[in-house]
């Protein structure tokens, strides 16, 4: 009764219809070995964005990649035990698996390795994306199996936080950004909601950073990094979600400043 449930959030027969297709594709498009492999669709070929060069960021981004299609499948109700796509959603879990560091829990995966911008720019976002979609499997099926490198990928989270700042963003104890931070956010309350604890001072170093990114006259608005460059839209939006994804809410001023 999939459908049944989901008008009541605005879908219909044809958006259903659309992620079963959708879905489809990302079942052809997978890898032998249970990736999606990210230059082969594109990834990499942006020279530039928003003024600055892209050094062919992304195209390593398998692990990333991945973690995004898992998570079309698992969204629509597909895990690796059971629905229509379960042998898809293994092997891409497995995949996940194989490619997580064994020392650091890190799952950027083995191609992401070196100082090179291009991996740089990918590495943690890669990290994150994988650790949520790993997350969102435990999380759904209780798999006792994906828990060991679930606690390991969070170790690796919460060791690269800025411990001072509270964010993330390309290495490990980098000062943050938010555009970074909204990924590891996601990532570490579904390891909540899976049942293995985060620190309480991990928490309280997000709530910070969060505070530090305020701007505008009631602080409802957000910047890409603490105190740096004028508030935009896409990151008061992304501030916005993550005070509601860590139970944080602005004041009444400050949430009516986000909204318009």
């Amino acid at each position: 009764n999939r459908l049944q449930l989901a008008t009541a959030f605005g879908a219909d027969a044809d958006s259903e219809a659309a992620v079963q297709a959708g879905l489809q594709w990302l079942v052809r498009a997978q890898s032998s070995d249970g990736s999606w492999n990210a230059k082969r669709y594109g990834a990499g070929t942006e020279t530039h964005a928003l003024g600055e060069s892209r050094y062919g960021t992304g195209d390593k981004a398998d692990t990333g990649i991945s973690g995004l299609a898992l998570l079309a499948f698992l969204s629509a109700g597909h895990t690796h035990l059971q629905g229509e796509y379960r042998s898809t959603v293994q092997h891409g879990l497995e995949y996940l698996l194989r490619a997580q560091s064994p020392k650091s829990g890190d799952l950027s995966g083995p191609q992401q390795v070196g100082n090179d911008l291009g991996v740089l720019n990918a590495r943690m976002y890669c990290h994150s994306i994988a650790t949520l979609a790993l997350a969102e499997a435990h999380a759904m099926t209780g798999d006792a199996l994906l828990r060991d490198s679930l606690v390991s990928a969070a170790q690796y989270s919460i060791n690269s936080q800025d411990p001072r700042g509270g964010g993330w963003r390309y290495r490990p104890l980098d000062a943050g950004d938010l555009s970074q931070f909204g990924w590891q956010a996601m990532a570490l309350k579904s390891i909540s909601r899976s049942g293995i604890p985060i620190p309480d001072e991990v928490q309280v170093r997000m709530r910070r950073f969060l505070e530090s990114c305020a701007a505008g006259v009631s602080g409802g608005l957000a910047t890409y990094q603490p105190k740096n460059g004028r508030p935009s839209e896409t990151m008061t939006a992304e501030g916005f979600a993550c005070r509601l994804l860590l139970d944080y809410p602005l004041s009444a001023d400050a949430q009516h400043e986000a909204l318009t």
